[in-house]
């Protein structure tokens, strides 16, 4: 420990004095050179992984492609194997030797680098999922000038303290997917053996087969030494279940975490004195166990329908990753894991259908995945989905368009619907899937054609339009699968019909997958990610 500590300090001086003196205006005039000149002056990106990881360290492996295959250099830095676990020392090793000029993180900020990276070296956090880290106000402290942050970025994360929010700088970051990769997944044909094992009618790919009760009972135990919290997730999952059984539509994400603060709210008031929790505790409350018990909810109900509606009309089942052959009731149609490799664009290229159930966002890399490969992903649909694409139309018009009306009385600002074919296919798809307008229209005298209008407030309409750099179409349902309801489906009958057409259906199926693939090269890889992480790199600083 001696050595290593003395090792850490020897490199850590060197690497700091090498990264003096590169700052803001130093980076900029780097990275203007380097996509002037490609492979005559490359970046070089270092991205830290770890191989105690799933998912995680094969999209840093296709993140170093997507680098590589712009002409610049890109290293991994892992674990040598599974019994290794990294130290600063490895790291500042890595960066003495290849001296790169930025570190793209996954899931990670400048704070889990702190001991020992350089302000002079920025850091991109690529977010992908809503790690309890990156919520603690010492995290947004550590962010340097140089760092960025791109991914699922929650809004509170960018709320003021005052407000009950981290207090990151927005102006440095960019709202963005997790994005696939076009190198890896295409639809060229698969080696025929393979395609001929892997064959199905419906297929599914997931390592969350813990069920809903058994995730509860996690969490208990997780728990346990805080009996208060045990009560409040026994309060809050009735809640949670009940909202889900709702006719009509089910509650999107904004929904789910109201019935998360309002019952955190009012158990802190019965239970721990009226002291009221802060915004930071009920993001952490939603984002660890209501929306991952809403997903499991809506993922096992929904397999549960694909496995009766498979087995009475003699089709296949595949259920893909870990756990799925202890599952109480689809242990069945368990088929192992498949390797993020050939096998699976092989996988999703043998199914008629590849199943995406979640509470989120359909936006999700296996629908990119599986329609660059080849095949068709078809998506469990909810309230969120739809007013997603309503929220997108209101970005887009806020950016890019120009009020036609105004209403004084509400302070409110009218665009016209037939001047914008994204917000005409939005009204479109409320229709098609048979909810009812999105906006309460009301006539006033004098304004009969107030329908004719999309109408915007002031207040959002200003902070849609001062937060649009942030906002990439990216997380737009419609962007990714033209239109939602084609291929989605919020019932068992609705399932039905869409299996049956996916599987009788090849020019159908063909056409929809290369429709959704399209999509995906235009806006939805991973050079997506690095365009955006250059364009907020090269801005000026804000005022702010």
């Amino acid at each position: 420990k001696e050595a290593q500590s003395t090792e850490h300090e020897m490199l850590r001086a060197r690497v700091h004095e090498r990264y003096a003196g590169r700052d803001r205006a130093w980076m900029n005039d780097r990275l203007r050179k380097a996509l002037a000149l490609g492979p005559d002056e490359p970046l070089r990106v270092l991205i830290p992984t770890s191989r105690h990881t799933t998912y995680v360290q094969h999209s840093a492996e296709d993140l170093a492609g997507a680098i590589r295959q712009r002409g610049h250099e890109a290293r991994v830095l892992r674990e040598r194997n599974e019994t290794d676990s990294m130290s600063s020392v490895a790291y500042l090793r890595a960066i003495e030797s290849f001296e790169p000029d930025l570190i793209i993180a996954i899931n990670y900020t400048r704070r889990a680098f702190a001991s020992f990276c350089p302000d002079g070296l920025p850091v991109v956090a690529w977010v992908q999922d809503a790690m309890l880290h990156l919520f603690e106000p010492t995290t947004a402290d550590a962010q340097g000038e140089l760092d960025v942050l791109l991914g699922h970025l929650d809004r509170v994360l960018f709320a003021s303290r005052e407000d009950g929010g981290m207090g990151y700088d927005a102006s440095r970051a960019r709202n963005l997917p997790v994005l696939a990769s076009a190198t890896k997944f295409h639809a060229r044909p698969c080696n025929r053996s393979l395609e001929e094992r892997l064959a199905c009618e419906v297929m599914f790919a997931s390592h969350h087969a813990e069920a809903p009760d058994a995730l509860h009972r996690r969490k208990l135990k997780e728990n346990a030494s805080t009996p208060q919290m045990c009560e409040l997730l026994e309060v809050l999952r009735p809640r949670v279940e009940r909202s889900l059984r709702e006719p009509g539509r089910l509650p999107r994400a904004e929904t789910l975490g109201r019935i998360t603060t309002e019952v955190l709210e009012s158990f802190a008031a019965d239970h721990l004195d009226g002291a009221q929790p802060t915004r930071e505790d009920a993001a952490k409350l939603h984002n660890t166990y209501t929306m991952q018990l809403a997903d499991r909810l809506l993922r096992h109900e929904s397999l549960s329908w694909a496995s009766e509606i498979c087995e009475r009309r003699g089709w296949r089942l595949h259920l893909y990753g870990r756990g799925w052959d202890a599952h109480p009731t689809l242990s069945r149609h368990a088929k192992g894991e498949l390797p993020h490799d050939e096998t699976l664009r092989a996988a999703y290229r043998s199914a008629r259908a590849s199943l995406s159930l979640t509470a989120h966002t359909p936006v999700h890399q296996r629908v990119m995945e599986c329609a660059l490969s080849g095949g068709l992903p078809i998506v469990r649909r909810h309230a969120g989905i739809v007013d997603e694409c309503l929220g997108w139309t209101q970005h887009e018009l806020a950016r890019e368009a120009t009020p036609a009306a105004s209403r004084l009385g509400t302070r409110e600002h009218g665009f016209r619907i037939a001047d914008h074919p994204s917000a005409l296919s939005t009204i479109a798809l409320y229709q098609r899937i048979g909810l009812r307008s999105p906006f309460p229209w009301t006539e006033e005298p004098g304004q009969e054609d107030a329908r004719a209008f999309w109408w915007i407030g002031e207040g959002s309409l200003a902070r849609r339009r001062r937060d649009a750099k942030r906002h990439a179409n990216t997380h737009n349902p419609a962007a990714l699968l033209g239109d939602p309801a084609l291929v989605s489906f919020s019932d068992r009958a609705s399932l039905e019909r869409l299996l049956e057409r996916s599987i009788e259906d090849d020019a159908w199926r063909a056409a929809t997958s290369a429709m959704i693939a399209r999509r995906v090269r235009e806006g939805f890889t991973i050079g997506t990610l690095l365009d955006n992480m250059t364009e907020v790199m090269l801005e000026p600083p804000t005022d702010d």
